[in-house]
């Protein structure tokens, strides 16, 4: 996490360098431009009444690879349908095959649908 926010820097559209998740945090959580403050109240309302319906809808279709884990839907693969043992020896194991690829992955998905 310290590299990830302090160390690793990328090319910025004027060529100068920047840390891209700091600059995303601040962009989110601590924003300076009155527009993004003004539209704090929507981006809630949104979140709440379009993105968490549609992405909830989204992880629990039992078409999708993704509600085999969900123990909601009884998903083969999820918390509910495995034994203790594979509970156990999963503490501490890593979600992700890649935990380098993730966070950079969401990363270019937020700056492609939403800019900097």
């Amino acid at each position: 996490m310290k590299y990830q926010y302090e160390e690793k820097q990328t090319n910025a559209l004027d060529g100068s360098k920047v840390l891209p998740f700091n600059l995303l945090n601040a962009k989110i959580f601590y924003p300076e431009q009155q527009e993004n403050k003004d539209g704090t109240p929507t981006v809630i309302e949104m979140a709440q009444t379009v993105v968490a319906p549609t992405a909830k809808k989204e992880v629990l279709d039992p078409k999708k690879a993704l509600s085999y884990y969900a123990s909601v839907v009884a998903g083969k693969y999820s918390w509910g349908k495995t034994m203790e043992a594979e509970h156990i020896v999963s503490i501490g194991k890593d979600a992700t095959n890649d935990p380098v690829e993730s966070p950079f992955a969401a990363l270019t998905q937020q700056l492609q649908t939403f800019g900097c």
